[in-house]
């Protein structure tokens, strides 16, 4: 039999384990709608995240993870990640290939900067960030049309931009 396993899995459940990562072949669920992995002990995500193109939902709460793949990027079903109370540092420009998120939930991470493609998430309307180590926050936010709600308490902000910098002559 040449079937891969769990070939029509569209839900896989995993919460409250002791996974520290998840195996290479999770990237053969290719019918994979809803990951959820929240309170384990994972410290890193397998690159094949990036070939479950039918993810819509990523639940990765109360983890270890520190980063993320750029192949998170892929992911352009995805309309719910939430990776709270992890040890994320940085998250990669990928995130703004992210065209179907309407929820990006981030807080209690260690998050000092976001990338200024975060702005490109048309769809995004709940933006959370509380608790990291934000100092800024980059202008594009601004370019999120859908966004009704954005969470940036118990930050380390200085102030708020939210206007080009640097201006090209069309946004004058």
């Amino acid at each position: 039999c040449n079937e891969p396993r769990f070939h029509k899995l569209k839900g896989l459940f995993l919460r409250k384990n002791q996974l520290k990562t998840l195996p290479n072949t999770i990237g053969n669920l290719k019918e994979l709608e809803w990951l959820k992995v929240c309170n384990n002990q994972l410290i890193i995500l397998p690159k094949e995240i990036g070939k479950l193109r039918n993810l819509k939902m990523l639940d990765l709460r109360y983890n270890k993870l520190s980063s993320l793949p750029k192949e998170i990027g892929k992911l352009l079903l995805l309309e719910w990640l939430v990776i709270n109370n992890n040890k994320l540092a940085i998250l990669p420009e990928e995130i703004g290939k992210l065209v179907n998120l309407r929820t990006l939930n981030l807080p209690h991470n260690k998050l000092e900067s976001l990338p200024k493609e975060i702005g490109k998430l048309p769809l995004l309307e709940w933006l959370d960030l509380e608790d990291n180590q934000l100092k800024t926050i980059p202008y594009t936010i601004a370019d999120l049309p859908k966004l009704e709600r954005l969470n940036l308490k118990n930050n380390k902000l200085e102030s708020l931009e939210l206007k080009n910098p640097n201006p090209t002559p069309s946004e004058v």
